[in-house]
């Protein structure tokens, strides 16, 4: 008896720690992804997701970025990439990946992951999170090239269907099961 329930003991704890996943479900935005240019050398960017915060991560941003060189070499500097809030909160680049430099060769790409931090003391309800604005420079050879894009937060519609459910019987008697139209 006793080992049973520390058998269910323990599968309950494991399907309570995997809901509990990195990212935030309810936040999602849009474009995904961006796109600098329409030829090489360009820059792509996405909101991966707003990180919960754990040992590995802060709590704060995920925006993975792609950087396609053309015909010479290309590459970004840790101090040209920004992004802001839409209440204006600077986030601070706390961890770009795979360590090293950002650097793209000729007639190749580099894929990174950066977080951004939410400040201290500040999470999720802290700050405006609807909308989010990135900014990023890259050269290539002795060209600079710049571009800002804003990311807005999706907003899921709630979908409500009229008259959907069935009647049922159960051991507690007779029950609807489903909407009631509102």
């Amino acid at each position: 008896m006793q080992k049973t329930l520390v058998s269910c003991a323990l599968v309950a704890a494991a399907c309570i720690v995997a809901g509990c996943g990195t990212y935030r479900q309810d936040y999602s935005y849009d474009p995904a992804p961006t796109v600098s240019a329409q030829a090489a050398p360009r820059l792509m960017a996405t909101v991966f997701g707003i990180l919960r915060g754990n040992d590995a991560d802060p709590a704060g941003v995920d925006v993975r970025v792609r950087l396609e060189a053309g015909d010479a070499t290309a590459e970004i500097a840790r101090e040209d990439l920004t992004l802001v809030t839409a209440d204006l909160v600077p986030l601070e680049l706390v961890s770009v990946e795979p360590a090293g430099g950002m650097v793209a060769p000729a007639g190749g790409a580099g894929t990174w992951r950066l977080v951004f931090a939410f400040p201290p003391g500040r999470g999720v309800s802290g700050l405006d999170l609807s909308g989010l604005v990135f900014t990023w420079r890259f050269r290539v050879g002795n060209v600079t090239q710049a571009a800002t894009v804003s990311f807005r937060k999706i907003i899921e519609p709630l979908w409500v269907t009229p008259y959907y459910g069935s009647w049922w019987h159960g051991p507690w008697g007779y029950g609807y099961h489903g909407s009631y139209g509102y």
